[in-house]
């Protein structure tokens, strides 16, 4: 087996327990924000909170209001498909 092959296996095992952990963390987030006898006022959890090494591996900047301006909707939109106002494309239209 070759180095590379290798590594590709060893990225599609790291990716498939990743996979797991989310499933898992799925049900643990659930069970936490569902519990009977919990504090009403507490923060909820996520699936994420439940996967080993995550926010620090993607170094997620994890949202926690509940709701945006629109002016900060507008910047997350427009940062994570590469477009808006500031690009200078409205619609799918590059201004003239």
């Amino acid at each position: 087996m070759t180095p590379r092959r290798f590594a590709a296996l060893i990225h599609r095992l790291e990716m498939s327990d990743e996979k797991r952990y989310i499933a898992a963390g799925i049900v643990a987030a659930t069970v936490t924000n569902t519990a009977a006898f919990a504090d009403p006022q507490r923060e909820a959890s996520t699936p994420l909170d439940f996967v080993p090494g995550w926010k620090q591996k993607n170094k997620l900047k994890v949202n926690t209001k509940k709701e945006m301006s629109i002016e900060e909707q507008i910047a997350l939109l427009s940062g994570a498909l590469g477009c808006g106002p500031e690009k200078g494309e409205v619609s799918g239209t590059k201004k003239a």
